[in-house]
């Protein structure tokens, strides 16, 4: 259990084995509690977070706040390079 936890971990972005290993060792000496709150956040984000109908940002809702403001001018767009 505690490699799988690391081979999960090691999946994100910018995390290594050594940074997985902190994780996973904190969480079950220190911290279970939080643990246990960092899976059922990650439950309910995975249940209920999707894209966003129209600009496909990350949203709980059909519209993302953004998409779903009526005062917001829809005619327009803004472009920006990243």
């Amino acid at each position: 259990m505690i490699e799988k936890l690391n081979k999960t971990f090691c999946a994100l972005p910018g995390v290594g084995s050594k940074t997985a290993q902190r994780f996973v060792y904190h969480l079950l000496e220190r911290d279970r509690e939080g643990g246990f709150e960092l899976a059922k956040a990650l439950v309910d984000a995975m249940e209920h977070v999707k894209h966003c109908s129209s600009c496909r940002t990350l949203s709980e809702k059909t519209l993302c706040n953004i998409c779903a403001n009526t005062v917001r001018d829809s005619s327009q767009l803004c472009i920006v390079e990243t």
